[in-house]
């Protein structure tokens, strides 16, 4: 297993607060609408030697299957936009193909479809 640097976990562990934030103030009427969503209804993204991260994504939520056997429903975060879901103690970002998956107190798994 690969060590992680302490500057990546603090920056990893920094992105995940912000996004639970994000999430737990903003309102549906506070997020920039979206003309486009890149994201495919049903989607498998490789982490590398983790193993599978599955999502299905609902835009307003994403039902995740994460590579470390979690399941759960996220929502976005915040409310409105289709590409930053969390709810603690899990955050989801989707950007293009890549996909970043972070637990609090575990190394975040970079992912790509």
């Amino acid at each position: 297993m690969t060590a992680i640097r302490p500057t990546a976990a603090r920056a990893a562990t920094a992105l995940l607060a912000a996004l639970l934030a994000a999430g737990c103030t903003a309102t549906g009427n506070d997020a920039a609408p979206q003309t486009a969503d890149p994201q495919p209804r049903e989607a498998t993204y490789r982490c590398e030697e983790e193993g599978d991260l599955a999502i299905v994504n609902r835009r307003a939520a994403v039902d995740v299957v994460s590579p470390r056997g979690v399941e759960v429903t996220l929502p976005a975060a915040p409310a409105g936009q289709h590409s930053r879901y969390g709810a603690p103690p899990y955050a989801l970002v989707l950007e293009g193909r890549d996909a970043l998956w972070m637990a609090t107190g575990k190394t975040p798994i970079s992912c790509r479809r």
